[in-house]
């Protein structure tokens, strides 16, 4: 499996270092970002995937989805949510989100939806 760059962007310092690790684990680099704001900043870097927090302080997550579509509308980003809701799910979606996980995320699920995010970007 090559390596590819996935950013973590999430305000929970624990949940950055937990997700960065096992990405890290699975073959990847992983590059974390405390807000949306400073991973926006640093997309000229070509990252593979994003996993991004909906609720972070500043713009959120789902402006920054909205900005990332605009960017780069190929961008596999997968949406971490602390609650479970269907309405922000179908939101996410809408704006063109990969997946949407709840957090913490069942690591096998994440693994196999990091997986099939990759594949779908090399397809682009």
């Amino acid at each position: 499996m090559s390596s590819h760059l996935i950013f973590i962007v999430d305000d929970e310092p624990v949940l950055r270092q937990l997700l960065e690790h096992h990405i890290t684990s699975w073959g990847h680099t992983a590059r974390t970002f405390p807000d949306a704001e400073s991973c926006l900043a640093a997309l000229d870097d070509g990252p593979d995937l994003i996993l991004m927090d909906i609720g972070m302080p500043g713009s959120g997550g789902v402006e920054a989805l909205r900005r990332l579509r605009e960017a780069d509308p190929e961008l596999p980003v997968i949406m971490l949510s602390a609650q479970e809701s269907v309405e922000v799910a179908v939101r996410t979606w809408k704006l063109g989100a990969y997946e949407y996980l709840t957090k913490p995320p069942d690591l096998a699920r994440l693994e196999a939806t990091v997986r099939a995010g990759l594949h779908v970007r090399s397809l682009a």
